[in-house]
């Protein structure tokens, strides 16, 4: 649930630049950039949703906090499979989930493969192209 945070507010901002781990640079294998991609991602929506938060004037820890919502859906449905289901569908469902974000980031690593910005580009894409990150954000 991360991802949409993240691929709206953050790689739109900064494809083919080292601050977006979801561009592969030359010569990463795809596991590799499983781990890159996964582990960056998730940690640039937690910095994305608390600075959201803090320009709110609230504290990081908050209801409103929407990484704290996604953690809590995500908590609160696995624990609702468990009890009402079973834990072996448990499995099948953690199981299913991770096979299913492996492919997604096996696309974003085929698409974003060795795509790197000339330096005249390093620039956040709202400075380069104002109206089209936002015109995606609220798509």
């Amino acid at each position: 649930m991360h991802f949409f945070i993240e691929h709206n507010h953050g790689h739109h901002k900064w494809v083919a630049t080292p601050k977006d781990p979801s561009s592969a640079p030359l010569h990463l294998s795809v596991y590799g950039f499983w781990v890159r991609s996964v582990t960056g991602t998730y940690q640039n929506a937690w910095r994305i949703a608390n600075k959201s938060i803090q320009q709110q004037g609230l504290p990081v820890v908050h209801y409103r906090n929407e990484m704290i919502q996604m953690q809590f859906i995500q908590i609160i449905w696995m624990a609702g499979i468990w009890y009402w289901i079973d834990w072996l569908i448990t499995c099948y469902y953690i199981a299913a989930t991770v096979i299913g974000f492996l492919l997604l980031e096996t696309v974003n690593y085929i698409e974003h493969y060795g795509l790197q910005r000339k330096k005249w580009l390093m620039i956040n894409m709202n400075e380069l192209c104002p109206g089209i990150v936002g015109t995606a954000t609220m798509l």
